[in-house]
């Protein structure tokens, strides 16, 4: 009795094959990308959904602009106020408690402080003042409370000769900005990358075969051949070779088992018999899926039993149970083809079949 531990034994498990996973990695671009376009969508509508759900409340604001002259001879005074420091001044007591005088008591000097915003845009000459709010009424009453602390600081101050309202925009609505493209993009990102480290993680633990060198690696047996999609074009020459390759294990009868559903071994055994119609030393069955049955053991045992094997379909751990278990009833496994192979692929992966045939 054989042992049925010979596959694992004879041929361990080696690395992913990277010409394999390049190929089946380029097959799925298609589908990556559209894997992508959705989540472009999904993050796009959830961005709008979100900045549709903050910006329920209106903000309002006024941008006024001032032009300081400061004092001759104080060209310190441009190195200090400058658009690092003219925020920090804006809620120093400096400008603080001009612009409580004449808010009153209804405004706390933390909120007046949350509202303004200075700018020095490129010259130190030119302060921008923004002040935003959800009260129209209180984003005016802050903007001039500004004016006029600004306007005494220049007076008030001798680093300066003067500080003039010079540009008033008045209070309108704050433009609300929408960045749903790079949302799009970020979700298109993120998408394809979860899809690919998807594909990674099941590419390295799928038990699917593309080549007969995994056939030959992993279930140790020979392998007699592919063959290629109906659909597919090309010159069937390795149809032929495959094709003499189980027309040389005719010396008895013959099996084409499938190892999983499909019907594999009929197509197979139809396409194959449109070649070689007439077997002079023996006859040609098939058996679908599960071909352990009590019923069958007495063909399987007495015939060369041919594994039928579908490209790109995951089946290699049942195919491991299927050749042990004929292996432990000492049943004669002739080899195994894989079948319903896509002819640009395996061109691709085998470059010319006319050197490197074997692989």
């Amino acid at each position: 009795m054989q042992d049925t531990h010979r596959i694992q034994e004879t041929y361990p498990q080696e690395g992913i094959d990277s010409k394999a996973y390049l190929l089946c990695f380029l097959r799925r671009i298609p589908y990556m990308l559209l894997i992508g376009l959705t989540g472009a969508i999904i993050g796009s509508g959830l961005y709008l959904l979100i900045a549709a759900i903050n910006n329920r409340t209106t903000v309002y604001m006024q941008e006024t602009e001032y032009y300081i002259d400061f004092a001759p001879g104080r060209i310190d005074a441009k190195d200090y106020y400058n658009a690092f420091t003219w925020n920090d001044v804006m809620g120093t007591d400096l400008i603080m408690d001009t612009m409580m005088e004449v808010l009153g008591d209804t405004y706390s000097r933390e909120s007046v402080k949350e509202m303004i915003t200075a700018d020095i845009l490129s010259d130190v000459r030119y302060l921008t003042i923004t002040v935003q709010g959800e009260d129209e009424k209180e984003v005016e009453a802050v903007s001039n409370a500004v004016q006029e602390a600004l306007t005494a600081l220049g007076s008030r101050e001798d680093l300066f000769d003067s500080i003039t309202l010079i540009e008033d925009n008045g209070v309108k609505p704050a433009p609300r900005p929408y960045f749903t493209w790079r949302a799009a993009f970020l979700g298109f990102l993120i998408a394809v990358c979860i899809e690919i480290f998807r594909f990674s993680i099941c590419f390295g633990i799928e038990d699917t075969f593309y080549t007969k060198k995994q056939i030959r690696q992993r279930l140790n047996i020979p392998v007699l051949g592919l063959w290629y999609q109906l659909d597919n074009h090309h010159d069937g020459e390795e149809e032929l070779q495959t094709s003499l390759a189980v027309q040389s294990v005719m010396n008895q009868d013959v099996i084409f088992a499938d190892i999983i559903k499909g019907n594999y071994a009929e197509q197979f055994y139809e396409q194959y018999t449109s070649i070689f119609s007439s077997k002079e030393n023996g006859s040609l069955q098939t058996i679908s899926y599960p071909i352990i049955k009590q019923e069958e053991y007495d063909k399987l045992e007495n015939a060369n039993v041919i594994l039928v094997i579908p490209f790109g379909v995951p089946c290699a751990n049942q195919a491991e149970d299927i050749v042990c278990e004929l292996q432990r009833r000492n049943c004669h496994i002739a080899g195994a083809v894989l079948t319903n192979c896509n002819y640009k692929w395996v061109k691709a992966y085998y470059n010319k079949f006319s050197t490197v045939r074997g692989k």
